[in-house]
């Protein structure tokens, strides 16, 4: 006698497959949330480190904008300083600028102005502070701007 076994078709998941499923699926989540803190702390450092250029740009725009005389700021008053900006993004900033009287071979005379801003911050999702620090240099001319005559317009066509 020949037994015919039935075959039987699997209609669901077993409970391995489904326990193996949920696995990867949490891995893949695990993945994503520490990839997301990572992209969180490295933003943050981007905004500060935007915030530190914007304070030493504004410090070279106001010595950019001395004047011969009536004015906040004369030439001779651009001198080496340092200051400390309001905290801005969780960030204590440190601005110092140091300038270079540059005179003689028949130069008009100038200033180097070179702004160091710093602060204490996190490289990315790393837990230690370190010093970040932002440097701008600029050379400041000692003949005013209302001196200098206006470049040409240029061409039609060009």
């Amino acid at each position: 006698m020949q037994h015919i076994r039935a075959t039987r078709r699997q209609a669901g998941f077993s409970l391995i497959e489904s326990l193996m499923g949920f696995l990867i699926l949490g891995l893949g989540m695990l993945g994503v949330t520490e990839m997301e803190s990572h992209v969180l702390g490295a933003s943050s450092d981007s905004h500060q480190r935007n915030a530190a250029v914007h304070l030493a740009q504004d410090r070279i725009e106001q010595f950019r904008a001395w004047c011969p005389s009536g004015c906040a700021i004369t030439f001779d008053d651009i001198t080496s300083g340092s200051d400390t900006p309001a905290a801005q993004l969780g960030a204590t900033f440190t601005r110092s600028w140091t300038v270079q009287d540059n005179t003689g071979s028949g130069q008009p005379r100038f200033k180097t102005v070179t702004v160091n801003v710093s602060w204490e911050g996190k490289q990315g999702d790393s837990t230690d502070l370190s010093t970040r620090q932002v440097i701008l240099q600029t050379k400041i001319s000692a003949v005013p701007l209302a001196v200098v005559p206006p470049a040409p317009p240029s061409p039609p066509g060009s």
